[in-house]
């Protein structure tokens, strides 16, 4: 989470997220998002940690690192070591005990040969090995991590913007189809009790017209860099916030200097600054939740000292949509052989559309051919569900 410079009195001065402080209370604030929010860390950077019975027969303190000859003993684990604010990777929300919903660029690399568009290519998660924390207010008392078993990322997932000589990224990025989901090895079990919200097909709609329409006030929170883009880059070591609001779509497509085919390709909605404080996602914050008006509105995707992108959750009604999540567990059963603990589905948010409205949406949704689905691609696309709207 990085704060930005504010003019006061002809000076500049810094102010950072709540003052420097730490998000005090959790489990009793209404804001859902700082409940299913996960932690992702590079677990063969020695992030995983020492398990509580072991430290507790030991009395090991909480960043013990084994750097003696159990190590050795100890390799096919991986380096047994507490989390520490550095390890961070990207954020996530927890969706069901299995499956973490992150950005797509948090979990590939970009593959270029014929021309300048990345295309995205999943991690090994075999190799690269992430684990998951749920959420806490402070890295050092995360609890014990679950590894990740496989990413799948859409597959649309591109940076626009790689030389493909270099290879390297220009000056801008352009993350396009942000979206990944994480499967983890084993079940999570969230320490508030609380997975991200669950909704119908037309409430996701209603959520992205009212942001494209409305200026918004949304929440965001993560551990990321919190200090100036051109100062050092320090991850937190707790978890801060900020607000900012959102842009109208006209005002978001000015912003998208670089894109080539807004109107066809545009999954996300801009956020600004709200008021002389300026709020702004940092590295290590990608991937985590947006809530706007309190409803999961985004996953953070990247941004500028001018505005930040967040993909818009509306266009992941497969993953998001109660309509959709009986079959979504049912195949990630096929390919992964492994059940969810999570079985009764529900809504978890008040509906707030009309009914007869909702019925016409879902009639379009069946006809995009969900049941297309291949093994290998757990995404869904029901952009006829928004252009009936939009258009």
């Amino acid at each position: 989470m990085v704060t930005m410079p504010v003019e006061a009195a002809g000076a500049t001065r810094m102010k950072r997220v709540i003052n420097g402080s730490p998000y005090l209370d959790i489990e009793k604030s209404d804001y859902l998002s700082l409940r299913y929010f996960v932690w992702i860390s590079n677990g063969h950077n020695c992030d995983v940690p020492v398990p509580d019975v072991i430290k507790d027969q030991i009395n090991l303190n909480k960043d013990y690192e084994w750097n003696f000859g159990l190590d050795v003993f100890f390799y096919w684990w991986g380096s047994v070591c507490a989390p520490r604010y550095n390890h961070l990777r990207c954020t996530g929300s927890l969706l069901t005990p299995r499956l973490v919903q992150t950005a797509c660029h948090c979990v590939v690399h970009f593959y270029v040969h014929q021309s300048t568009t990345g295309r995205a290519v999943a991690l090994n998660a075999a190799e690269e090995k992430f684990s998951v924390h749920t959420a806490t207010r402070f890295v050092e008392n995360l609890p014990e991590g679950v590894y990740s078993k496989d990413f799948v990322v859409h597959p649309k997932c591109n940076n626009d913007n790689i030389d493909k000589f270099t290879k390297q990224q220009g000056a801008f990025s352009n993350l396009k189809y942000d979206y990944a989901l994480m499967i983890l090895e084993h079940p999570v079990t969230p320490i508030h009790g609380v997975f991200a919200p669950l909704y119908r097909v037309a409430d996701l709609a209603k959520i992205w017209t009212g942001i494209m329409s409305k200026r918004k006030m949304c929440l965001n929170i993560g551990f990321g860099n919190f200090r100036k883009l051109n100062e050092v880059l320090e991850k937190s070591e707790y978890l801060r916030h900020g607000w900012v609001t959102t842009l109208d779509y006209l005002s978001c497509e000015r912003m998208q200097i670089y894109t080539k085919h807004y109107n066809e390709e545009v999954t996300w909605f801009c956020t600004d600054k709200l008021g002389p404080v300026s709020f702004s996602s940092g590295k290590g914050d990608s991937g985590g939740p947006v809530t706007c008006d309190n409803e999961y509105a985004g996953i953070v995707c990247e941004g500028t000292e001018d505005y930040n992108k967040q993909m818009s959750t509306a266009f992941t009604v497969y993953e998001n949509a109660y309509e959709y999540r009986e079959e979504l567990s049912y195949r990630i059963y096929q390919i992964y052989g492994s059940d969810d603990a999570l079985n009764n589905y529900r809504v978890t948010s008040e509906p707030f559309y009309n009914l007869q409205f909702s019925l016409f949406l879902q009639g379009n949704s069946t006809s995009t051919g969900s049941s297309t689905i291949n093994n290998n691609i757990l995404y869904g696309f029901y952009g006829l569900i928004l252009s009936s709207i939009i258009g």
